[in-house]
């Protein structure tokens, strides 16, 4: 799936940089933990706050093409230069150029 992944990324300019992020989540109550796993995708330019919505339903839009759909565990998150990954549990899988 990750090479499926950065051929897509290959296509969008817009994405800088890709992480994946997986975090094992216990709630304080007594439930049952969960895990998570997310794709960080560092755009460039960054998304807009005035046209937010918008820019990121596009964005998926163009993402679920590829088969990784956004579910309860699953989910793009979308970051501009400054985000940095906790290194124990991110793994970058993409890194492109700005141009």
């Amino acid at each position: 799936m990750t090479n499926k992944l950065r051929l897509a990324f290959d296509g969008i300019p817009r994405i800088v940089h890709a992480w994946v992020i997986g975090a094992r989540l216990t709630p304080t109550d007594g439930s049952p933990s969960w895990e998570t796993t997310d794709i960080v995708l560092v755009l460039h330019p960054p998304v807009r706050r005035e046209s937010l919505a918008t820019e990121i339903e596009a964005l998926q839009e163009e993402l679920e093409a590829i088969g990784w759909r956004a579910e309860p565990r699953r989910n793009w998150i979308f970051a501009d230069a400054s985000f940095r990954p906790r290194e124990q549990i991110a793994t970058q899988i993409y890194s492109g150029s700005i141009g």
